[in-house]
């Protein structure tokens, strides 16, 4: 039985016997553990263990992707010999291949990013016991629909034919906590959740606990309104989805195939001119942070907005070379979506108490609702729960309401508030998007 660094040597050697023009190949292993609980009593306590290993291989042009669990000699031998066969049979793919061997990363950072500690279940149980006994203790909560905790520790190692190989380990945990608030008849269920590469690094169960009972309990009493178009301000953990819309509409597979609304806006205005985004790989303890992207290349600090200006594409080298542009470190591994690095929007400099001040009419969203998004139109439409705001103060719980407007318009009207947390890998702060049309009765 091979190691796992053996094993992706041992393919990519039996690729190149088999025909192979070029190959990589990834191993990765994973151990997660995790403990929830609900009513103080336990539901459920797991530990997965978890080792793959990824080749894709070229012949010319054309390329194919297999894997397995399986580390013995056999199985392995097998794999690269098929993948090599399909390989050949496949349509010619011209933009397909591996990076020049000068393009890999050469740097390797360390960002700390691995947790040394070990979490039992018994530690991660009593840590959700304790956020979810401090939450029902709270006014107006009277039932909890379960707490929970991880940790996570994972490992990857890849390797090219051309001379790349990097190994990368990273640990990340959590904890969460939902509660039902109830008011005579009416329930109302809210969450709230922390995520860390240190466990050490997550909010307090107390933040968490008390978090998530503020929310639920501050939903009660809502009621229906009728419908209007109104300014609406996104709660901060929110917009990240909204950011999550952009990054996609960005992407390089959506701008080569024409499926996105935003596939002729590269430098041009976008966002506001207050609004930067950026994206930086090389934060301490960061969510996303890393020296390479998964097809090798090194990653950097840069600009995805600017002032308000769309400065480049989320490129992996397959589209890059289809849009003939340079990659910008974006691939993720064997090209197949993107690996996007700590994101944060900055520019704003009023509070969110600032920011809706001068609305006389308006809606605080605090919870989003199915999906309703269409990135080549940019069309957008989400049922949400939140808050009026009446004369720049936020009054009474609202529910049963669509917002809805045209992400074109969204970002270039969005005023944006200075109350960013530095804790996620897409970090946004609170937002305000003027005339949204608001459905209700």
């Amino acid at each position: 039985m091979f190691s796992s660094k053996e094993a992706v040597q041992y393919l990519l050697e039996q690729s190149k016997k088999y025909g192979a023009t070029d190959a990589q190949a990834i191993s990765s292993s994973s151990c997660s553990l995790s403990s929830s609980c609900r009513m103080g009593k336990l539901e459920n306590i797991d530990n997965t263990q978890t080792e793959n290993i990824k080749l894709n291989v070229f012949v010319g042009h054309r390329s194919s992707t297999v894997s397995t669990n399986s580390f013995d000699k056999e199985t392995l031998d097998g794999l690269a010999q098929r993948a090599v066969d399909m390989a050949k049979v496949l349509p010619e793919d011209p933009y397909c291949g591996l990076p020049n061997s000068d393009q890999y990363a050469t740097e390797f950072q360390d960002f700390d990013l691995w947790d040394e500690k070990e979490y039992s279940s018994e530690f991660l149980l009593n840590n959700a016991l304790e956020i979810e006994e401090i939450a029902l203790h709270q006014p107006m909560i009277s039932n909890s629909d379960g707490a929970g905790a991880y940790y996570q520790k994972t490992k990857s190692y890849l390797a090219t034919t051309n001379g790349f190989e990097h190994e990368n380990k990273k640990t990340k945990s959590g904890n969460s906590v939902c509660v039902l608030a109830k008011k005579d008849d009416e329930m109302q269920l809210d969450y709230s959740s922390s995520e860390a590469v240190y466990y050490s690094d997550l909010k307090s169960n107390k933040e968490i606990a008390l978090e998530a009972a503020d929310r639920a309990a501050k939903k009660l009493g809502a009621k229906k309104i009728d419908s209007c178009k109104a300014d609406v301000i996104l709660d901060r953990k929110l917009n990240r989805g909204l950011i999550l819309e952009f990054l996609s509409a960005i992407s390089g597979a959506a701008v080569a195939k024409g499926t996105t609304f935003l596939k002729d806006s590269l430098n041009k205005q976008v966002f506001s001119s207050n609004v930067t985004i950026e994206e930086n790989p090389f934060i301490q303890r960061g969510l996303g942070s890393a020296s390479n992207d998964g097809e090798g290349l090194p990653k950097y600090k840069k600009n995805l907005i600017e002032n308000g200006i769309l400065k480049t594409w989320l490129l992996n080298l397959r589209y890059a070379r289809q849009l003939n542009l340079a990659p910008t470190s974006n691939g993720a591994p064997f090209g197949v979506g993107n690996f996007v690095a700590n994101i944060k929007m900055n520019g704003g400099t009023l509070t969110p108490e600032e920011l809706y001040s001068d609305i006389k009419y308006g809606i605080y969203v605090t919870q989003l609702i199915g999906q309703g998004v269409n990135l080549i139109t940019g069309d957008y439409s989400r049922g949400a729960v939140g808050f009026l705001i009446e004369n720049g103060k936020i009054t009474t719980p609202v529910n049963e309401i669509t917002i809805a407007g045209n992400l074109v318009d969204m970002f270039k009207t969005m005023s944006i508030a200075n109350d960013l947390e530095d804790r996620y890998k897409i970090n946004v702060p609170t937002c305000q998007i003027p005339n949204m049309s608001i459905a209700g009765k």
